[in-house]
């Protein structure tokens, strides 16, 4: 299937390894699912969009640093602001 022995071995590895994760996937994709079934019922949200939202939200992979030149932290720290401002 695989020419080069290395990207073969890997493949294999990496199959194998997520085929003995699938029941933690599966539990994950539960929870997520479970989570927006429930949150859409509560909110009064059509089922579609409160699965869709409910996996985007936890899908989504953050970066805890900079956003537009504002560091987490720094919108209650006001010790770096300019008083005249």
């Amino acid at each position: 299937m695989f020419e080069n022995s290395f990207l073969s071995h890997f493949m294999s590895r990496f199959i194998r390894v997520m085929w003995y994760l699938r029941s933690l996937h599966l539990a994950l994709i539960a929870l997520i699912l479970g989570g927006g079934i429930a949150v859409g019922a509560v909110e009064s949200i059509s089922l579609a969009d409160a699965v869709y939202f409910a996996f985007i939200t936890g899908l989504t992979v953050g970066d805890k640093g900079e956003v537009d030149g504002i560091r987490e932290g720094d919108v209650l720290d006001r010790s770096n602001r300019n008083p005249a401002a």
